[in-house]
């Protein structure tokens, strides 16, 4: 089993946060999970890392379907956080196979380390 030091969860129902973590803990042995129900608050979270001068979390597991701000737009700002903070950090999408067909023209595809149609299963984590 991995040994992971944090991963963050961000996905706007409670409920799909803790199934993931559930599933994630049988594969990675995971000393903190981080759950975000929203951009913003994923934003404020990894901002205060980088003023704190703490590496980010090694997994981000972000759904595209959020309120307010989607995922596609996340993924579109965190490209532009300093890399030191990122450098170990795999950025995996994890969202209805409808919308990662509808990704933005400006969004850079190699900011993602993987894509993972929902439901998260232990096959599709052997991917990563």
């Amino acid at each position: 089993m991995k040994k992971v030091q944090e991963i963050l969860l961000i996905d706007d129902f409670r409920q799909e946060n803790n199934i993931h973590k559930a599933i994630l803990s049988k594969y990675f042995n995971v000393e903190k999970f981080t759950c975000m129900l929203s951009i913003d608050e994923a934003m404020k979270y990894l901002i205060s890392l980088v003023a704190e001068k703490q590496v980010f979390p090694e997994l981000i597991f972000i759904d595209l379907n959020l309120p307010m701000h989607n995922g596609w737009e996340f993924i579109s700002w965190y490209r532009f956080l300093d890399a030191k903070y990122k450098l170990n950090t795999k950025l995996i999408v994890l969202s209805g196979s409808e919308l990662i067909k509808m990704k933005p023209n400006k969004v850079d595809l190699s900011t993602i380390h993987h894509i993972v149609e929902k439901p998260l299963t232990a096959d599709k984590l052997e991917e990563l």
